[in-house]
């Protein structure tokens, strides 16, 4: 289409549908391109998260208005293809650039704006649209929409000028500023071998294989290991955003909508949640341009990083993230990478990251270093959308830097996903009819709801598909859902299909694996993939020491018993090869975890043994999932463990610094959740936590300090998951507690009144960590408005009228408002 442009008020100059054409171009460009940086004033201004905009005021369309009033002035005079024009600016790298423009504008100084115009006078030639005056003209309307909306927005108080010269504004000025900087020199530099075509193409076919690679998931089926398309099975999940973590109400954001309103995330989740899946998923969706599921700033081509591979090729050869790209697209999608096409498409943002397993780094300050990788990551490609995913516990040991990153957590599966996620689970059954896996499905749904607690976590569910069609059982316990896995592959699986495996080794056939999970686990360079060789030599070693005499006849025997893990795809496996030799892996990392577990546990002669294997894992916070699946399998072989177990924890808090303190009684109570230990040690762990929960928020109203690093929420939750057996117990134990403290005054009883309100009136951050039940929260309510009741007459005493008073504003350190006794 070409069309020509006159002087005159632009409804004048330009036909109706083409002014509509260009209004909406730029109105879609203008808003996704800032969306997170300028939120705020989108939101006023009527603009929703798909880039369009209805209110007639708001402050795109005011911006859209004078660009277009300069796109029709004297420098458009002539010819131009509208179509051509319209794809150019739904460019990627238009957007990044818009977004640059906008921090550039935000900077006192104004600087980089005419990199930026070099920047876009570059690509504008490289699109092919010749008229340079044109091009100026383009320019000079994009950089006139972005000064207005910022007008506005800080006219309005949307945006305070002191946020917009905020230290964290000047940094992405300065990183963007850097950026441009390089991608000239790229392009302008004569003497080096860049050429922008080949980097184009390399884009385009990095992109497809990102496709290929994540078109398809192995669920754990113990009859098989199919791979199916991930559209068949997959159920996505609902996103909470921080700090509202509740598991309920409107809040809960689709994927869709989380990545339109996203720039950069990390995305937590409990083990099995399916972190690793949504990973995938992204990439496979993303990358093939599926509905939905474009980002804010439009289409990217997706990379997913496993962090624990990063950091072993980090470990072994000094690569950075970006050395670790390029060699991931030549050795996995073998693909030839141009001089310069990563960094150039790169610098230009057409690159979604994301970084899947943040915890898998089983060290603290090995998570902190390769999280400060991932933020230089971050700064030297500021236009790269980044995604990172780690499991809740632990992530507080090394955060994401919150000014840059916004923080979601996946939701456990509501009842409607469960039943979802179950008629396609059964669907894939080739041996019965679509009828018949649809009443299965329907059985299973109905029966699974007698474990709640297992069938909203997505692994669980997957494993207890798997009992129900094989078996028509339910495990109902964390370590039983294992041990029925470990069952399977040990006994089960080759019966149900005619063979008979006849090892040598058979009642060493788990221990040994149970060895090989310990050696795994301990060392994050073999959680990628162990050799064949390097397997064999280590089964080896177990079975000279522990069956054979002659180490000729143990390493025959190790070789048997690799040959017999072989192929079983849903717990240990080969999955792929090196230099022509086979790798193998445990296929998720919860059975790694249960098996080495497992191992702890068989390798502590008392409980006093495993307390002081597990105790300074527990608080540092590491090994969280192994620490918990060890207590759970002891408590379940001995009588008694649970007790002393818990006992050494609360001493252990006793004489340690507050956070390691706050770890261990953290990870004590939310043990009760799922041990069930006498009714005393019930109650003494519920008064150290709570005990440790007063003299906190006391010190924090006293110093009227809000202190970061403490969890507070995460203590209190614990408690409020407390099983159903210990529950009536516990709950009386923090009533008397709260009741005794208030009655004693001083500080103390003012904490206690605070966490009293906030038992009786739950705020969201509460429930973060998992799910409470409706019977729980109503149990605890109860508890609160009992403690406010029995001591209402020395709340005058304390400084507050009337805690429970609708006007009353009540807080403290746990919700973060203004405190009632102010």
């Amino acid at each position: 289409m070409n069309l020509t442009t006159n002087r005159g008020p632009p409804t004048d100059r330009l036909p109706c549908t083409v002014t509509d054409v260009l209004e909406a171009i730029l109105l879609n460009l203008l808003a996704s391109a800032i969306w997170d940086l300028a939120v705020s004033p989108i939101l006023a201004g009527g603009v929703s998260q798909q880039g369009t905009g209805d209110a007639e005021d708001s402050p795109f369309r005011q911006a859209v208005a004078r660009s277009l009033d300069l796109l029709s002035g004297p420098s458009a005079d002539g010819h131009f293809d509208l179509d051509r024009l319209a794809d150019f600016l739904s460019a990627s790298e238009i957007r990044a650039l818009v977004r640059a423009l906008y921090l550039f504008r935000l900077d006192e100084n104004g600087r980089g704006v005419e990199q930026a115009r070099a920047d876009f006078l570059q690509l504008w030639e490289r699109g092919g649209l010749s008229e340079d005056d044109v091009g100026i003209g383009v320019f000079d309307a994009l950089l006139t929409g972005v000064e207005q909306a910022l007008d506005v927005a800080i006219a309005e108080g949307i945006l305070s000028a002191h946020e917009a010269r905020s230290a964290a504004r000047h940094q992405m000025t300065k990183d963007h500023l850097e950026a441009i900087g390089r991608k000239l020199s790229l392009l302008l530099d004569d003497g080096n071998q860049f050429d922008p075509a080949a980097a184009d193409q390399f884009e385009t076919d990095l992109r497809a294989e990102v496709v290929r690679r994540h078109a398809h998931i192995t669920p754990p089926d113990f009859f098989g290991a199919p791979r199916v398309p991930i559209e068949s099975l997959y159920v996505p999940p609902r996103l909470i955003p921080a700090p509202r973590t509740s598991q309920e109400g409107s809040a809960a954001l689709t994927i869709p909508a989380w990545l339109k309103a996203s720039h950069r995330s990390i995305v937590l989740g409990d083990p099995g949640g399916g972190k690793s899946t949504l990973a995938k998923k992204i990439c496979y969706s993303v990358g093939s341009h599926t509905q939905g599921w474009e980002l804010t700033s439009g289409w990217y081509s997706p990379v997913l990083v496993v962090l624990r591979d990063y950091a072993t090729a980090k470990t072994e050869r000094g690569t950075s993230i970006r050395d670790f790209i390029e060699d991931l697209a030549r050795s996995s999608y073998q693909l030839d990478v141009p001089e310069g096409a990563l960094e150039y498409v790169l610098l230009s943002g057409r690159i979604l990251m994301v970084f899947d397993g943040l915890d898998e780094l089983l060290q603290a300050p090995r998570r902190q270093e390769i999280r400060d990788d991932v933020e230089s990551f971050g700064r030297r490609y500021p236009t790269v959308p980044i995604v990172v995913t780690s499991r809740v516990v632990g992530y507080e040991q090394a955060p994401l830097d919150n000014e840059t990153f916004s923080t979601v957590r996946l939701a456990e599966f509501s009842d409607e996903q469960v039943s979802e996620y179950a008629e396609k689970w059964f669907a894939l059954d080739e041996s019965s009819t679509p009828p018949e896996q649809a009443a299965t499905a329907s059985a299973f749904v109905d029966e699974s709801r007698s474990v709640p607690d297992l069938r909203v976590n997505p692994l669980l569910l997957a494993l207890m598909c798997n009992f129900y069609r094989g078996q028509n059982y339910l495990p109902r316990h964390l370590p039983e859902v294992y041990e029925n896995c470990a069952r399977m592959l040990f006994e089960t699986w080759d019966r149900s299909r005619g063979i008979v495996s006849v090892l040598p080794i058979a009642e060493h056939i788990r221990p040994a694996m149970r060895y090989l999970a310990s050696w795994i686990y301990d060392d994050e360079a073999l959680q990628g993939g162990v050799t064949e060789r390097n397997l064999v030599q280590k089964a080896g070693e177990f079975l000279h020491r522990w069956r054979f005499d002659d180490e000729h006849e143990a390493r025959h025997a190790a070789e048997a018993f690799i040959e017999f893990c072989r192929g079983r795809a849903w717990v240990f496996t080969d999955t792929g090869s090196t230099a022509g030799e086979a790798l193998f892996q445990f296929t998720h990392r919860t059975f790694l975890e249960y098996f080495a577990a497992d191992h702890l546990v068989s390798t502590s002669s008392t409980t006093s043994d495993l307390s002081d294997a597990l105790l300074p894992r527990i608080a540092n916070q590491e090994w969280d999932v192994v620490a918990q699946i060890a207590f759970q399998i002891k408590s379940r072989a001995s009588l008694g463990a649970a007790d002393d177990l818990l006992g050494d924890l609360v001493r252990e808090a006793q004489r340690l610094p507050e956070e390691d303190a706050q770890n261990c009684l953290s990870f004590a109570s939310r043990c009760l959740s799922f041990l069930v230990p006498r009714p005393e040690v019930a109650r003494e762990v519920t008064r150290a936590n709570l005990e440790f929960v007063l003299r906190v928020i006391a010190r924090e109203e006293r110093e009227g300090a809000r202190s970061s690093r403490m969890r507070l929420p995460e203590l209190l939750a614990a408690v409020l998951r407390t099983g159903a057996e210990l529950r009536t117990a516990v709950a009386a134990t923090a009533k008397d507690l709260l009741v005794a403290r208030i009655n004693d005054l001083g500080e103390a009883g003012v904490a206690a009144a605070i966490l009293a309100y906030e038992l009786k009136h739950p705020q969201p951050d509460l429930t973060s960590g998992g799910s409470i039940s409706p019977e729980a929260f109503l149990q605890w309510a109860a508890v609160g408005g009992q403690v406010l009741a029995e001591t209402k007459e020395r709340h005058n005493e304390l400084g507050a009228s009337s805690l429970d008073s609708p006007a009353s504003s009540v807080s403290g350190s746990v919700s973060r408002r203004a405190s009632p006794f102010r």
